[in-house]
């Protein structure tokens, strides 16, 4: 602490709302604002491409309201793999690959003389420059090859005015003007191999990450796991579709940042000693590799719960993952934390029997009502229930309150019909800026914050299946004192088996 200052420190969080949320709560802790970024926002800032971006918004927005979708097991199982420990493997051989074998080099001749041989190209690549990435040692060699052949003309020039010096065309020409025609001579000769050798270097990453779906039997060459094996073709293809659509979705961001920065080099991070991870169990293994690489040199504080992961496809999986990102060594230090602060006793027991009855979670029991589930019969009885509701809880004192929609289809629709009773703010994109008050949010943006009260909505697309049972909890947890569910004519299915004493039924 004290021999860090803010410019030392980055904090990666969640999203650009977060970071306004935080940002109200570090100078009330009496800590300076350090600099806050996203992992959207370091990569947005540093790929170089023209593709149409889609980040977290489209990818949960996919997952919770599109699995009528044709693709819809396709682009899951694309998703999933490409946010696999396994995946992060593959590439790591392939840029191996592209290190040991850079494609193939060739003579630079002119009239049966070698300005620069194919084998002193593969010299320089893999012994002289060997000290640079990958394509900066390209661009080095370009340099070398257009050099040698500055000298090659320059050579033939002198050669052809003393041919042409007593040519009787060329005699009664002035020294200056006999130089500039013979100039022009030599460098059209050389042109060919002058724009040969300009296209040494000039390599799209975006094509380098296609090439890997590609070629299947060098992906297969890669790939271990069986299921991968059958499903290759398949992710190939999702893949090569959505690129060559000029369509660049969030599983795809972190793989072609990752290939750029290996290929290119890592961006100067020095004064970056400390750096934070919010939110660490939606981190992708890739995602994680990246941040670990780029701060190579700086300390890490990596926070995180397992449990409130929100997407069950693209996330770090486990602590084993963290384990090969980090080396784990006596310097490293696994805190866990085993007790929980936020809500009250009655809330966090309830969410506790979400997941599962026999999670061993220590609470401060502090006192508080009972959570309860409210159902209703349509969108507006609903939205008459939640204003009811908000009114009750702002004479209790409280004055955070969010209502939490699954999607933002659902989110919108609420709000749209809420804000006649009452003002409310809407957040439904990463961008958004957070305000106190009244806020209508979708689940996925609402991780991280918490709320004097949380409103839970599970209408018309209800949380179902095990895939959406950690996201559910996590919505519910984002409540301090107050958690109501508003369901659509029966409990959600999480809630079925918890005891009837630790929630009310409201009808």
């Amino acid at each position: 602490r004290n021999s860090l200052n803010s410019s030392n420190v980055v904090i990666f969080s969640p999203n650009d709302m977060f970071n306004d949320y935080i940002s109200e709560v570090l100078p009330e802790l009496g800590e300076e604002n350090v600099r806050q970024t996203t992992f959207m926002e370091y990569a947005k800032s540093s790929l170089k491409t023209n593709q149409k971006v889609f980040g977290l918004n489209q990818q949960m927005e996919f997952i919770l309201s599109h699995k009528n979708s044709l693709f819809y097991r396709d682009i899951i199982e694309t998703i999933r793999f490409k946010s696999s420990l396994e995946f992060l493997y593959i590439l790591k051989k392939y840029i191996d690959l592209l290190y040991k074998n850079p494609g193939k080099f060739e003579d630079f001749s002119i009239k049966n003389k070698t300005i620069i041989s194919a084998a002193e190209q593969v010299e320089l690549f893999h012994k002289e420059f060997a000290y640079l990435p990958f394509i900066p040692r390209l661009i080095k060699i370009r340099n070398r090859i257009l050099y040698q052949i500055k000298r090659s003309e320059g050579e033939r020039i002198t050669k052809l005015l003393k041919k042409y010096e007593s040519h009787p065309e060329w005699s009664d020409l002035k020294p200056i003007e006999r130089k500039k025609r013979v100039t022009r001579i030599v460098l059209e000769e050389f042109k060919p191999l002058r724009e040969k050798a300009r296209q040494i270097g000039k390599i799209e990453i975006i094509d380098i990450y296609m090439n890997l779906f590609i070629n299947r039997d060098l992906m297969l060459e890669f790939v271990k796991k069986q299921e991968t094996i059958a499903n290759v073709t398949t992710i190939s293809k999702i893949t090569l579709r959505q690129i060559n659509k000029k369509r660049l979705y969030l599983e795809d961001l972190a793989p072609l940042l990752y290939l750029q920065w290996k290929l290119n080099g890592m961006p100067n991070t020095a004064s970056i000693r400390h750096v934070i991870i919010d939110e660490a169990q939606d981190y992708t293994p890739v995602q994680m590799q990246i941040i670990r690489e780029l701060f190579a040199n700086s300390s890490f504080t990596v926070v995180g719960d397992l449990n409130q992961s929100i997407n069950p496809y693209a996330n770090i999986g486990n602590m084993n993952t963290f384990t090969e990102i980090f080396n784990f060594s006596a310097k490293t230090a696994h805190i866990k934390m085993g007790k929980s602060y936020r809500s009250t006793g009655e809330i966090t027991r309830f969410c506790n029997y979400i997941l599962s009855p026999d999670q061993n979670i220590e609470f401060v029991d502090r006192q508080g009502s009972l959570p309860y589930v409210r159902i209703v019969q349509d969108i507006n009885s609903c939205v008459e229930s939640l204003y009811a509701d908000i009114l009750k809880i702002i004479e209790q004192g409280y004055h955070s309150i969010a209502v939490i929609g699954k999607n933002i289809e659902e989110t919108k629709n609420i709000y749209r019909l809420l804000k006649t009773f009452t003002q409310c703010h809407l957040i439904v994109r990463e961008e958004s800026e957070f305000t106190s008050g009244i806020t209508v949010i979708t689940s996925y943006l609402a991780k991280g914050l918490e709320f004097d009260a949380a409103l839970v909505l599970n209408l018309s697309n209800p949380y179902q299946g095990t895939a959406e049972q950690r996201l559910f909890y996590t919505v519910c947890t984002r409540a301090l004192h107050r958690l109501g569910i508003y369901t659509m004519k029966t409990l959600p299915e999480y809630i079925k088996n918890i005891p009837k004493d630790m929630y009310r039924i409201i009808r």
